[in-house]
């Protein structure tokens, strides 16, 4: 009889236990969601930063003109490894770290105004349209999130087993690639997947869009050019290696580098090769490109400023160490960072070094411009600010 009583007690007892988690648990998640809330953001600010690389063509170019930093006006660590930029719009700065974390920090002071969790690490940069902030986790968790920061609630999550580029947003569309080699066109507002293209392997080419396409490579060595409302092929390009490096566009001409060492320019009509300019070393950076000149790094050591007509080089500047990050081009000035922890400003038209600030970190990450200030992520977990 004692023992029928003890059960039962600890039958209750259990009950009572799972009851109190489920509600902590539950406000838990409310209390999270709430923290979330951004009531102020004007996500129509014109100098925000709202995706990976810039613009829908990845030119990474603002014409503006700026002088060069001065400076260091900040400098915060967040926790994990970063190897993504952040997106800016009205004061508040986001990007993911490796730590399954995404962060919202303030653009004046570098600190953290609010965290959101995931079940595996961020590796590349979200991407904010309106309100709703689009990211993804990889493997392990494998989701892209539809976050609405009006009111902290997720709009949607999808499940692509292991997504491996930035998201892109085109009218009503959302484009993405995944380490099993399929491209992913999902609805923006539902998440529903609407077509799927298979690739050789994996990618990691930011896809770049222009005239209706859909351009980007992937690791099996071909570059592609996709129908955006259908997903049918429209040509593709065969080269010697894996293909890391996101597209830029110019007019009618295409840019990506390779593993081969090459920098591609091709037709983006037709996929015929208009010229490619070799490096010595394997490129897993991306260019960027103004009006005349397409800018790259490469694991040589130098960054190249190539014209983007003929593929002729007009200047190299030697960083001295592996070029992974992307350039940014403002004005007539060129940034980008180096795996020895060099940040780099360099005069766009001869490739004069104008100032340099050696961080702690290797740097992996393409700086953004946003309200007059550089900000640049190193792979240490610090996030870094240069102003006048």
């Amino acid at each position: 009889m004692r023992q029928e009583t003890e059960g039962q007690e600890t039958s209750r007892d259990m009950k009572t236990f799972f009851k109190f988690f489920l509600i902590f648990f539950t406000l838990f998640l409310l209390s999270c969601s709430s923290k979330l809330k951004f009531k102020d953001l004007d996500f129509n600010e014109p100098s925000s930063w709202m995706k990976f690389r810039g613009d829908l063509k990845n030119s990474s170019f603002l014409s503006q003109k700026i002088e060069a930093p001065k400076r260091l006006l900040w400098k915060k660590e967040l926790g994990g490894a970063l190897v993504s930029s952040p997106v800016a719009t009205s004061g508040v700065l986001i990007l993911g770290g490796l730590d399954k974390k995404l962060y919202f920090i303030d653009a004046q002071t570098g600190e953290k105004q609010k965290t959101f969790k995931t079940r595996s690490s961020i590796s590349f940069s979200p991407l904010l349209e309106d309100s709703i902030l689009y990211f993804s986790s990889e493997k392990g968790d494998g989701n892209l999130y539809a976050l609405n920061l009006s009111n902290g609630e997720i709009l949607w999550k999808k499940d692509l087993k292991d997504p491996s580029t930035s998201p892109l947003v085109v009218d009503e569309k959302i484009y993405l690639g995944t380490s099993d080699g399929r491209f992913f066109c999902l609805d923006k507002i539902s998440g529903k997947v609407m077509w799927f293209f298979k690739t050789d392997d994996v990618i990691r080419s930011f896809p770049a869009y222009a005239d209706g396409s859909l351009f980007f490579g992937s690791a099996g060595g071909n570059f592609y050019s996709l129908d955006k409302e259908l997903g049918k092929k429209v040509w593709s390009f065969e080269t010697k290696s894996a293909i890391f490096s996101s597209p830029a566009i110019k007019k009618e001409s295409v840019f990506f580098g390779c593993l081969d060492g090459n920098l591609y320019a091709l037709n983006k009509v037709n996929g015929d090769l208009l010229w490619k300019f070799e490096t010595s070393g394997k490129i897993f950076s991306s260019p960027a490109v103004d009006d005349s000149t397409v800018f790259i790094g490469s694991n040589d050591g130098y960054l190249y400023a190539v014209d983007f007509l003929s593929g002729k080089m007009n200047w190299r500047f030697d960083a001295k160490s592996v070029i992974r990050s992307a350039p940014l081009i403002v004005g007539n000035k060129v940034f980008f960072g180096s795996l020895d922890g060099n940040f780099y400003v360099l005069d766009k038209v001869n490739g004069e070094p104008l100032w340099s600030y050696k961080a702690d970190g290797m740097i992996y990450s393409p700086p953004i411009f946003y309200d007059g200030k550089i900000y640049i992520a190193t792979f240490d977990g610090f996030l870094y600010c240069f102003g006048k």
